[in-house]
């Protein structure tokens, strides 16, 4: 096992403790946070909520799993015509969540 994936099952510690994909992504800082109130989006808040050391191991697995893939390497490309890369990285680190 990579030093990415043991960071990963350390941090997630039991993933039943998520409600849904998208609440686990949101924790990883993979997705921005979006506040709610009684149903009503409220907007977005800060970048900080959430657990940092996730948002990096994903986005480091995104990285290696690019290396040697070209599938991956065209979806990147892909998401580039879009985005920024860091965006787009950030996007293939979701997608891998997903």
């Amino acid at each position: 096992m990579s030093g990415e994936s043991l960071t990963i099952l350390y941090l997630i510690g039991n993933i039943q403790r998520f409600e849904s994909v998208q609440r686990f992504a949101s924790y990883s800082r993979l997705v921005k946070y979006k506040a709610e109130s009684a149903g009503k989006t409220c907007g977005t808040l800060g970048n900080k909520i959430g657990n940092a050391h996730l948002k990096w191991a994903f986005s480091d697995a995104a990285v290696l799993f690019l290396k040697g893939n070209p599938p991956a390497q065209a979806y990147l490309a892909k998401l580039q015509k879009r985005m920024s890369k860091a965006k787009a990285l950030s996007a293939l680190a979701h997608r891998l969540v997903t």
